[in-house]
């Protein structure tokens, strides 16, 4: 049923992102037409100024930019050697990117179940799957809450894995206190629009606070180079542009205020939501999320979906079908060997959650499902 309130709640506000700092970003975007900047050269300075704002703002060492985050899934993978022959372990409950980057590499995604304490790949899962063909486990910080990575850790130190982190989600995101992709060998991000972090088309990186992998991540993502026309290996062309680079400059200028209203607006839904047919997403202790989607749970997931529609109130499914579902990776028995990705991709709706929301749009939004019959 319809409420006579005309407020609209949408899903995101990207174009208020860009209004905050408008006279930034377009001064940012002059700078680079005017010194035709537009390549994600290492000579770039716009590349190189992001690239080490960002490192400073993580705390690792390295940041090298990429085209996207799949790319950077990819380059990390072959920077790594895995490929042909060799099986990396994902959570079943990921964005496609997670698994389909390990396919480009030429290895085997094989999948996991994530857990209800996090939403995130169930370590007590991992070793039933590790065989001698088993080389890296990727760890997605899913919806922006970090995963368990010491008890990963532990378990890839114990079998001699690569632990890669995949932080597409996960801007700012803290386990005790230390960023995520401080953990592992290596950490890739995403820089999408609609990410937490986000530039203005495509855009994502690889981080390392080892040197030589940082190298050689370096020359695979610009044909296989570090100095002009000396090729020592197959690369391939995968390089933040330079007017992203300074477009996300300015965004991270802005940023830890950004990120303090998001969890702001999570907050508020933790502590007002009270419909005892919508269970809220996890909160652990000792884990910081930074709450790229927030993501509540009910059994009648489309009723409240259309009920809020209905109210002017947008939300997403992320995601309506679990990876091993997919018949890309080969459609597997998803009910009953991951059973509690199975019932997040059934029951899970994402609220709407930006920086800019008002406190009117987030009363409505609590209002409105603490209000329905579920």
């Amino acid at each position: 049923m319809k409420t006579s309130d005309t407020l609209t709640v949408p899903f995101a506000s990207l174009f208020s992102s860009y209004r905050s700092a408008q006279d930034e970003y377009d001064a940012a975007i002059r700078n680079v037409i005017l010194d035709s900047a537009y390549v994600g050269t290492d000579s770039n300075r716009y590349v190189r100024s992001f690239e080490s704002n960002f490192a400073a703002f993580t705390g690792v060492r390295h940041v090298i930019g990429c085209a996207n985050g799949t790319d950077a899934i990819e380059i990390g993978l072959r920077a790594l050697e895995i490929g042909a022959g060799d099986e990396v372990i994902v959570p079943a409950m990921t964005w496609i990117s997670t698994a389909s980057a390990v396919m480009l590499a030429g290895a085997k995604p094989v999948f996991v179940d994530v857990g209800d304490s996090d939403l995130n790949i169930d370590p007590t899962k991992l070793e039933s799957v590790i065989t001698p063909r088993t080389k890296a486990v990727i760890a997605v910080h899913l919806y922006g809450q970090p995963a368990q990575v010491h008890r990963i850790q532990s378990i890839c130190d114990t079998h001699d894995l690569f632990l890669i982190e995949d932080c597409a989600q996960s801007h700012g995101a803290k386990v005790n206190g230390v960023q995520c992709g401080n953990f592992g060998a290596l950490a890739t991000f995403s820089f999408f629009p609609s990410k937490n972090l986000g530039a203005f088309g495509d855009a994502g990186c690889v981080v390392t606070n080892l040197d030589d992998l940082a190298q050689r991540v370096r020359r695979l993502r610009n044909h296989g180079q570090l100095v002009k026309n000396k090729h020592k290996e197959l690369g391939r062309n995968s390089r933040l542009d330079g007017l992203q680079a300074a477009l996300l400059d300015v965004k991270l200028r802005h940023f830890d205020k950004a990120l303090a209203s998001r969890i702001r607006v999570a907050a508020y839904y933790s502590k007002h939501l009270s419909n005892p047919g919508v269970e809220l997403p996890p909160t652990v202790e000792d884990r910081t999320s930074v709450y790229h989607q927030f993501v509540i749970r009910t059994k009648r997931r489309d009723a409240l979906r259309d009920y809020l529609q209905e109210n002017d109130v947008v939300t997403g499914i992320h995601y309506p079908q679990i990876l091993p579902e997919l018949e890309l990776f080969g459609a597997d028995d998803a009910v009953n060997r991951y059973p509690v990705a199975r019932r997040i991709a059934d029951e899970g709706v994402s609220l709407p959650i930006f920086p800019e929301m008002s406190a009117d749009q987030m009363a409505k939004v609590v209002e409105l499902v603490n209000a329905f019959s579920s």
